[in-house]
């Protein structure tokens, strides 16, 4: 399958033009149906020219500084650096230092253009002589586009120029006119590579246009294919349009299957662009005239651009897919183990053909999910004599373990002279110095705040509320108020110097391997949970204070405070409980799991 034009393998990326002069025609026109699908502004950016922004000055149109930029100047200048930005994206490095001194689009697609007209002058031969190539499709009247040596290209310039521009533009009105004046012009071509008038407006998604023109046609005209192969239906598949693509599906049945110049249908195209929708819509209509290699195209287009759903149909249906390459000799799981999941792709599909698993980033882990899954089923199968055979080895992994790993092979050391231990300590060792840093942090932060406690509530013990008579006894001594203070500020010095000598026994620690296994995930659940006992019996003890010394006023100031004052206790478990849930799980809980047969790997103790 030809290939002289690298797929961008997204439909955020452009074609990708290599230097070459055998694909200089065919990348201009790839990149033109490119940059009209992202923003149709773009493409009359590049054909006109910029809209410099310019205001008037003493009756002299000056430019203006981006300082004095209206919104809309900034959206002119935007879709400049839009369309020079695509235009770069999609040359190599030394086409790109050609048209590097250009200073606007349309300045470098006419370089480029050039470039086109100078590496063919050799060797395409003008219009007229293209007869007999051209007749290898059902191509349309080329009369327009002939040299003639008594009006060269007058009718050309006077008729084709502008109602390619009117198709363009989606005006048909004034495009009725012109066909009024000469009606041949309805089905001929009317630009080079013969694309009709019917291409230009399906391409541009003029759907009143197209809609309008079709009723002055004749069926056969519906499927001229321009030099290339394309129909009108080719272009509208591959802009995404499914109204223009129902409304030539209405006229003739048989265009889902008419092939191109390089065999391509029109479902491929639009899977290439990333056309979710209109893909679905074609694929029922096309399959039954796929062969080998159709399936193959379409499979990895969806996988490269994001249509999930539709591949995961497509394998289902032809599960041989699994097992297919690509140009680059890739399996659609290679390709998918390469892109992972990002949330979001970037890719962007227009509004008429929007896709909701590139927008969805839920549906599309759980499309993706399922087509890796049966892709993945798909293989084992292939390598596995039954079910019941592929169960076993998936669901009971421990007996596979248990024949393989006997008691009196653990000491035994391979070929560089490590036991199993020894090598799951070496590669494991960046994990372990990891830990050890983070648990450190850990410790020091919680050390320093449950120091901060324990200060403050040594100072409110020392510092009675209510203060003492002279015999030293404390005013409020028999109220009960008082003695809940004394218990609450006592039990939370006592805890957060308990969460002090914890969390120093977890800083002056080893950090061997098997310190991690138990004992630091065990002191750190220890610490944590005394270091919030210490908090809240802190706020306890606060609450009663304002109780014993406000409480001759009116009650509502200390009940609002006390009230108040226990926020931070939920707050701190709930920042605090997915890592206590991580630490007790992963040190018992995963631990019991792994240990529900005797007869499993032995753990080596000290």
């Amino acid at each position: 399958m030809d290939t002289t034009i690298v797929e961008g393998r997204s439909i955020s990326k452009p074609p990708y033009f290599d230097g070459t002069t055998t694909n200089c025609t065919e990348w201009k026109e790839r990149i033109k149906i490119f940059i009209q699908s992202v923003d149709f502004d773009l493409w009359l950016v590049i054909k006109n020219g910029p809209n410099i922004p310019k205001i008037m000055i003493d009756g002299i149109a000056s430019e203006k500084s981006e300082d004095e930029f209206n919104g809309e100047d900034k959206k002119n200048v935007e879709l400049e650096a839009k369309a020079k930005n695509i235009l770069c994206c999609a040359l190599n490095p030394d086409d790109l230092k050609r048209i590097s001194s250009c200073q606007t689009a349309k300045e470098m697609w006419e370089e480029l253009d050039r470039e086109v007209t100078t590496s063919n002058v050799n060797t395409t031969p003008p219009v007229s002589q293209q007869t007999p190539a051209v007749a290898l499709y059902d191509t349309p009247n080329s009369e327009f586009l002939e040299e003639t040596s008594n009006d060269p290209r007058k009718r050309f310039l006077k008729l084709c120029v502008p109602i390619h521009k009117h198709a363009l533009n989606g005006n048909w009105p004034a495009a009725k006119r012109i066909l009024d004046e000469d009606d041949k012009l309805k089905n001929a071509a009317i630009a080079n590579g013969c694309p009709t008038l019917l291409h230009i407006a399906a391409g541009a998604n003029r759907i009143h246009f197209v809609k309008e023109l079709l009723s002055i046609l004749d069926d056969n005209d519906i499927a001229l294919q321009d030099m290339k192969g394309n129909t009108a239906f080719c272009f509208a598949a591959a802009a995404g349009n499914i109204e223009i693509v129902d409304l030539l599906l209405d006229r003739n049945s048989q265009l889902p299957v008419i092939r191109d110049g390089k065999g391509y249908t029109p479902i491929q195209y639009a899977a290439l662009q990333g056309r979710c929708k209109t893909t679905w819509h074609l694929y029922e209509k096309t399959i039954h005239c796929f062969e080998d290699d159709d399936w193959d195209l379409l499979f990895f287009a969806c996988i490269h651009n994001g249509i999930y759903d539709l591949a995961l149909k497509m394998v289902r249906d032809r599960n041989a897919l699994a097992f297919a390459r690509d140009v680059n000799e890739e399996t659609a799981l290679h390709i998918l183990a390469q892109n992972g999941l990002p949330l979001n792709s970037g890719c962007h599909c227009p509004e008429h053909d929007h896709n909701p698993i590139m927008t969805n980033p839920g549906m599309k882990s759980h499309i993706v999910f399922q087509l890796v899954k049966f892709l993945w089923t798909t293989i084992l199968e292939k390598h596995y004599s039954s079910k019941v055979e592929l169960n076993k080895i998936i669901n009971e992994p421990s007996q596979k373990v248990k024949k393989i790993m006997l008691p009196g092979q653990i000491k035994m050391r391979n070929s560089e002279g490590f036991t199993a231990q020894e090598l799951f300590s070496i590669e494991h060792e960046t994990l372990r110095e990891n830990a050890e840093s983070w648990m450190k942090k850990t410790a020091e932060s919680c050390m320093l705040i449950s120091t901060v406690i324990a200060t403050g509530v040594f100072a409110a013990a020392t510092t009675l509320p209510g203060g003492t008579d002279d015999s030293g006894k404390p005013h409020y001594l028999n109220k009960t108020s008082f003695l809940v203070f004394a218990i609450s500020d006592a039990f939370a010095f006592i805890s957060s110097a308990t969460a002090i000598l914890i969390f120093l026994s977890i800083l002056v620690s080893r950090y061997g391997e098997y310190d991690f296994y138990k004992s630091l995930p065990l002191k750190l659940i220890s610490g944590l949970i005394t270091l919030a006992i210490s908090a809240t019996s802190m706020m306890v003890a606060l609450s009663t204070n304002f109780f014993i010394i406000y409480f001759h006023g009116s009650t509502l100031v200390p009940s609002f405070i006390s009230i108040f004052s226990f926020l931070p206790i939920p707050l701190y478990i709930g920042l605090q409980f997915s890592l206590f849930s991580d630490i007790i799980n992963s040190t018992y809980y995963w631990r019991t799991l792994s240990n529900h047969g005797k007869n499993m790997i032995y753990v080596l103790e000290k």
